[in-house]
This record gives C-alpha cells, structure tokens and sequence, in this order.
C-alpha cells in the first residue's frame, strides 16, 4: 500500500526508481512533481542524485527526517514540519536553498543556510520554537518581501517563538529616493556593516546588488562614503519636530528601545555601485542581521500637543494591518506616511508625505496617487515590514501597542457596520497642455457623528516641498478635517502655497453630498468667479497662476455651499476648432436669467486672457452662440467665455483650445481636451481632405471599444464620439481610416 497521502485531490508525475515503504519517500534517480494538492509523508523523504521531488503549488507534510542534495524543490510550494520528535531541515537539501512557504508544527532547527520567499509561519499547535542557527534569510525581491506571520496564531497562550539571528532583507527598486526606514531584528551591527555592506574603503562594492552609498558632513572619517554637507542618512528629533544627520555610520545601526520609535531617513541612489546623484540607478537590497522582534512589543507614548508628531517603527519582519492596532483605531487616528513613489507637493520627484484616516471600517488616503495608485496599488491599511510612519495630531498624549495579531495570520476578517459615506475631495493637478500630475489635496469627511471644532478627528497637514493644498480652520492647516453635515452655511477655505507661474487644475470629487434645497460652489477671488459643482459626483476645473500676487494668493479658492437657487446661465458646451484659416468658437447656454452680455476671452499661453469679443445675451431658455476669430496664431489658441449679468456677477466658462500646426500642413488629428473626462471625445481634424472616414477606439490592449462613420465635408473641421460602453479609465488610441490615409492620436480617459 502507498504511504503518501493525499489530504484532497491533487496530482501526482512521476518516473524511474520511486518508491513508498514504511511511511517514506525514497528516491534513486527520477522525477517526482506534487501539483495542487497537500501531501502527507509519515516518516522521512530520502532523495539521492540525480532524484528531484517538485511540490508545485502543494504542500509537503514531513513528518521524519529530510535527505537530499539540493534536490527538493518547494520554491513553488510549502514545506511543513510536523513530526512528533524535534526534527532539524538540514542543510542543502533544497533547490537553491529556497522555500516558499514553511509551516512550523514541531520544534524544528535549521542546520544549513536557507531563505524563505513567501511566508514562515507556525501550524495550529503552541509552544513550538524554531532555531535559525543563524542560517535563515527573509528574502525580498521586485516580487515580494518574504514575512513570519503571526507567531500566535491570533491565541494570545501559544508560546511560540523563532530563536536565533535572521537575515531580514528589504528590496528597494531602481529609482533615486528618500525612504522612512526601520529595523526588523534586534541587530547588533553597525549601519555601515550592515546598510553599506561591511565597506573597507569608501565607495567599495563588495556585494552587487546589495547596501547603498551614504554621505554626511563627517566625511570618511566619520564612516561616510564621502563628504556632503546634506546628510543622506538621518534620524528623526521628536523635541524640534525635524529629522538631523546620524553623526556617523560606525555606531550601531540602531540602539533598539523598548518602544520602537527609531526610524531612519535616507536618501537610496541604488546599490553601492551608485556613487553620485547621476549615477546609473539601480535596485538595491538593505539587510540587517539580529533576532527578529516578535511578540507584544512595548507601549508606544504618542506625544502631544496636536502639532507634535511621533515616528514610529513597524517592529516586525512582516506587513501590519492598521485597522488591528491596540486601540483600535477611530476617527481620531491619524497616520502619515512618507511615500517614495509620490510627485505630489515633492519639488524634486524624491517622495512626499500622504495622510492616512480611518473611516470606520478602513484607512483612506489622501490624496492618494503614487504608491496608492496605478501601478503599485499599495493598500492602505497596510505598513509594509521596514517601513517607518508618523502617528500624531492629538490634543493630549495616548498609547499605542504592537501585538502579534497586527500581523496576518489567515484568519482575520475586519467585521464593520455599513455606512453611507459622504466626503468632500480636492484634488490639486498641474496641467500641462492637457497632460496631468497630481501634486496636493485634501479630504473631508462629512457625518453628524462629527464636530466643527478642531478636534482630535482633524489630522494636520504636514507640508511638502512643492505646491501644497489645505484646509484652513481656525487659522490652522489640515490635510484631512472631520465635519458635521454640511448645511448651506457651509464654507471650506481651501489654502494654497508654493505655486508657479502654470496652468492648474482641480479635480473636486464629492460622494452623497446633494440634499434637497443645497448648492455648492468653487469661488475665485482672482478671477471673481463661481462655479456650481456637482454635490454626488466629479468637477474639473481649470486655472492659471500667472505672476501677479492675487493669482498665488493662499486664499484664491474656497468651496461654499448655499442655498439652491436657479443659476444665471449654465453653460452645457463650449468647443473651438478650425475652419480654414479662423477659429470658430461657439458655446451652448441653458436657463439663461437677466444675463447681459458673453465676452469671449483668449490667451496663446494659457496664463494671461484678453477680451476678444463681446455679443449680446439672447435670455431664452436654450441658447447657442458663435464667434469666429480671425486673428488664429500658430501655436496653442486657448478660449474661455464669460457671463455677465445685470448685476455685475460673472461666471467662467470652461477652457477650449486649438493647436494650428506650423510648416506644411500635414494631416493630422488630436484629441482634445486630453485626458478625456466623461464619454464624448472631441477630435481636431487639421488638413484632411473631405470624403467618408471610420473613426475607432482602441484600448492599451488593441481591442476595439467603439467605431463612427463620418462625412468629412471641410478641409478643418471638428468631430465628437460618444462612447456608449463602458468607458474606462485608462490609454487608448483613435485611429481615423479612408480616403488613402491612416492616422492615429493617444488619448488618456481620466
């Protein structure tokens, strides 16, 4: 009878000399692939060249002794240790020294180097220690860093316990940034032993692929690679709130309190081989070497007053969840993170800082982007292990404490009351020639569980280097406030700082803010306008900062909410193209009320507007309107209309704009405005001859999304496709065919 069981259905390849006896593997030669399913071994697996025993997304429950020269292979599976007796997982027995997943059920010893890839972790049992000897490394590549999940198993008496050092590895990909940094393991080795690999001599690389440069003001003599007068490598002052250079790289790497409030803040070129700001960049690994902290960590004393801010440490070899913190988080808490891959308010691209608020059942960022959005998707309840965060932004001093559960464990279900939530969103976009970078924002989130006072709820704003965006309540600035019902009293002021002469752009998003009876608005003291703003859905709204001192005035904007009443005029289109050698602009009106006249203003820059043309207002329900200019420049040709009624009260129109191409005229067409944001897409057709013509939509896949046959009648003209499908965010091309031409333009759905 075969004495390897399946514990459910699975699959088994096999061949040559294999064979199954008193509860063991034994293998002479051939190939053994174990796929989809958990196998049971009751004794030992024995395994003698040229023998390999694969588990392919399976796994092998050993529960006797391992012989193999390298020849196990579970790079793609899990191993589990669950004998009776201790056992010990000797060394080179697996390929490549490398196990994905391995289950800890016995006490087990490793007597030989190995790495995990995935996760260690510990069965259904209590009591049970795993002894590294020193040989385990927690590997971390492009594709993941491996974790020990929670030792408990989320039973606070298991005892279960890794002894021993472990090499904790974190991967850091190829771009030039500053990092928050923290240390997983109680190590004992100094930052240049460790974080610059052991260097003999400064700017050495002695390991490939691992450690990174660091410079300060203490020169080589201090340990540093070379001399800078800004340090690479700092730590964080919690009595001036500011972080100050690590005086050299000789001393311990981290003198480990019991609170696990030290954090670093270096500036990561690339591994050693990166020698100067433009060097090559490339990934690199730190690592540190020290017994993995684990276990209830020590309390942490979050500081007050509200302004003072606390750096904390993940203490883990692993992710932790921040909605299992102890307390559990409310709506006061408030977490800040520093996220490399962030452009938004960062001067240089180097990283920027984003605010994380629990909404009752999860932790929402703001603004969001970089490592929150496309590509990465960093979620947000999660601080990944090595990583530092600030926690702050209360009236008086809490506590905060580590246990094992904050790590995963398989098991945990965030169990929360379903809420209907209602927020206000914005967003702060350059745009440039339709092409938009998130650099700032805000959030508030509305409910009558909130106050209107600045309170505990309120998170506030730590600045970046580059344009930022706050709220200002009560002279003070937050990224995130908690507020009451919004009634038609209403006014968030909306500060802005460090903006440059460009075209802006805000993306104000608002969820479940319509009531019966409420209006909202942006207001524009520069421009002295106000724009009614959908209260359940998005607003894009474009502007310009030019160099006069009312136009970067931190006060420009606010968002006031009002009584609803009926608007002068909406404006329902506006749109310019070519026709021959003018620009046609012409705008659509509905609800028009004691308005006196239109103005049409241009810019060629997008930063200063004249007036161009003034027509009279008609004053009937629905109204359509046109102007042709005669004075079209090469270049950019920007247009915006403006109302004006009895009373003097001015209201602004979108902004359109023309590109008329120098040289030749060759056919061509574009795509504007460009990122497209609802369902119709407007395309410039420039020196096309007339005749019949098929527009389509292509995906970044190549599918076709929507085709539309047109009569092209002008030799320039403008044409729109509605898209009736579903039209997502994303990259896509329109492609025009006929008449002996082929023509293609990108277009990017917001």
């Amino acid at each position: 009878m075969s004495t390897i069981y399946k514990a459910f259905f699975g699959l088994i390849l096999f061949q040559s000399s294999i064979s199954y006896s008193q509860g063991k593997i034994v293998m002479n030669g051939g190939k053994l692939t174990m796929k989809n399913s958990v196998y049971v071994v009751t004794k030992d697996v024995s395994l003698t060249n040229p023998s390999t025993l694969i588990a392919d997304n399976s796994t092998l429950r050993v529960a006797g002794t391992i012989s193999s020269n390298n020849n196990i292979d579970v790079q793609g599976g899990t191993l589990e240790m669950n004998g009776t007796t201790a056992q010990t997982i000797p060394g080179a027995s697996f390929t490549g020294n490398k196990i994905r997943n391995l289950i800890i059920s016995n006490d087990v010893t490793l007597a030989g180097q190995d790495s995990i890839t995935n996760v260690l972790s510990f069965g259904a049992v209590n009591s049970k220690t795993f002894s590294t000897g020193g040989y385990l490394t927690l590997k971390s590549t492009a594709a993941g860093t491996a974790i020990v999940a929670d030792l408990t198993n989320s039973d606070v008496n298991s005892g279960n316990q890794v002894l021993g050092d472990v090499t904790a590895e974190r991967y850091l990909s190829s771009v030039k940034k500053w990092r928050l940094l923290t240390v997983p393991t109680s190590t004992t080795q100094t930052i240049k032993e460790a974080w610059q690999e052991g260097s003999i001599t400064p700017n050495d690389n002695l390991v490939g692929g691992y450690g990174t440069q660091i410079t300060g003001p203490g020169g080589t003599a201090a340990g540093f690679d070379m001399y800078t007068a800004s340090p690479s490598m700092k730590t964080y002052n919690a009595g001036t709130n500011n972080f100050v250079s690590v005086p050299n790289t000789n001393a311990a790497l981290i003198n480990t309190p019991a609170n696990n409030t030290v954090a670093y803040y270096v500036f990561v070129r690339g591994d050693r081989t990166a020698t100067a700001f433009a060097s090559p960049v490339t990934a690199t690994t730190l690592r540190t070497k020290g017994e993995i902290k684990q276990g209830d960590q020590s309390p942490i004393t979050i500081a007050a007053p509200a302004t003072a801010m606390t750096v904390v440490g993940n203490p883990y070899p692993s992710y932790i969840d921040l909605r299992r913190m102890s307390p559990a988080p409310t709506f006061g808490t408030k977490i800040y993170v520093w996220d490399p891959m962030a452009t938004i308010g960062s001067a240089y691209g180097l990283g920027a800082y984003q605010t994380l608020t629990f909404d009752g059942s999860d932790f929402t960022v703001t603004p969001g982007g970089g490592s929150y959005g496309a590509p990465y998707n960093q979620d947000s309840n999660r601080i990944e292990s090595g990583s530092a965060f600030f926690v702050g932004g209360n009236a008086t001093p809490y506590n905060i404490t580590f246990h094992e559960d904050i790590k995963p464990s398989g098991n945990f279900i965030i169990s929360s009351p379903i809420r209907k939530k209602e927020y206000l969103q914005a967003n702060l976009f350059i745009n440039a020639n339709g092409v938009t970078s998130l650099m700032d924002g805000i959030r508030a989130d509305i409910g009558n569980q909130f106050l209107n006072v600045l309170d505990d709820n309120d998170a506030y704003k730590i600045s970046n280097s580059s344009e930022n965006v706050s709220i200002k309540r009560n002279g003070k600035l937050l990224s995130v406030e908690r507020h009451n019902t919004i009634n038609a009293s209403d006014t968030f002021f909306l500060n802005i700082a460090n903006m440059k002469a460009q075209n802006y752009r805000w993306q104000l998003n608002m969820q479940n803010l319509d009531q019966p009876g409420l209006s909202g608005f942006l207001k524009d003291s520069y421009v002295n306008s106000s724009t009614a703003l959908n209260l359940n859905g998005s607003n894009t709204i474009d502007f310009t900062v030019n160099n006069a001192a009312g136009s970067y005035a931190s006060n420009r904007f606010m968002i006031v909410f009002s009584a609803a009443k009926v608007l002068s005029v909406t404006f329902t289109n506006v749109k310019a193209y070519r026709q021959n050698a003018d620009i046609n602009v012409e705008w659509n009106v509905e609800n028009e009320s004691n308005i006196k006249e239109y103005e049409v203003e241009k810019s060629t820059d997008g930063n200063v507007y004249k007036k161009v043309n003034t027509t009279a207002a008609r004053n009937i329900p629905v109204s359509q309107y046109a102007w042709a200019d005669g004075d079209a420049q090469a270049g950019y040709n920007y247009y915006r209309i403006k109302s004006m009624d009895a009373n003097g009260k001015i209201e602004y129109s979108k902004v359109v704009k023309v590109i008329i191409e120098t040289g030749k005229g060759s056919p061509s067409i574009s795509v504007y405005p460009n990122p497209v944001t609802g369902k119709v897409i407007y395309i410039q057709f420039n020196n096309i001859k007339k005749g019949n013509y098929s527009l389509q939509l292509f995906n970044e896949s190549g599918q076709l999304i929507s085709t539309k046959t047109i009569l092209h009648n002008t030799a320039v003209s403008s044409e729109s496709v509605e898209i009736n499908k579903r039209f997502a965010a994303g990259k896509y091309d329109i492609k025009l065919f006929g008449e002996g031409i082929m023509l293609t333009t990108p277009l990017i759905k917001k």
